[in-house]
């Protein structure tokens, strides 16, 4: 497919699963075996895969949507921001040598995949903290989503204004339930 085109969408219906993995599994791809890592926070299904010989990790979204144009993170804990942090600190102890990332990146070399964990970790808590101070000051859960919606979509108008809205809501409400305070 060329530069700028699109492939035609799949037809409707079902997709067929052939095999349900966990924890532990192995995937093998031609001669590479990928151990098959849970990894829920994103989503409470969401895996990564790790192949140690080559030390590659493939990590889907356990570290939200990296903007590598500015360095900048836009978090994912749809599911769950502490099994999300405790992913991405799961991760980071792997020792890869080479980081697929879900959209739009890869990353060599080991001291850059430390750095890039370590600052993941740091722009979700960061966001986290934001939120928090944002819902103490009295704004309400669709303020703060409006907000936050707005400004990863002026980063990246990859998607629809109201897409990042509303997942900016799961995560304002993901955030305060992580706290205790029900939205």
């Amino acid at each position: 497919i060329g530069r700028g085109q699109r492939p035609q969408p799949l037809p409707p219906g079902p997709i067929a699963v052939d095999r349900v993995v966990r924890e532990g599994d192995v995937i093998a791809v031609d001669a590479i075996a990928y151990q098959v890592l849970e990894t829920p926070g994103h989503s409470d299904c969401s895996l990564s895969f790790y192949e140690p010989g080559e030390k590659i990790l493939i990590i889907s979204d356990a570290t939200g949507y990296y903007m590598p144009q500015n360095g900048t993170w836009w978090p994912n804990y749809f599911a769950d921001y502490g099994q999300y942090l405790g992913s991405i600190e799961r991760l980071a102890e792997l020792d890869a040598e080479i980081l697929c990332l879900s959209h739009n990146a890869l990353v060599r070399g080991a001291a850059l995949i430390r750095a890039y964990f370590a600052d993941a970790l740091a722009a979700t808590r960061r966001y986290h903290e934001r939120i928090l101070a944002e819902a103490k000051a009295g704004k309400s859960v669709r303020q703060i989503a409006e907000q936050l919606g707005t400004e990863i979509h002026r980063e990246t108008p990859l998607m629809p204004l109201e897409f990042f809205q509303k997942n900016c809501g799961v995560l304002v409400k993901k955030s305060l339930q992580h706290e205790g305070p029900s939205p």
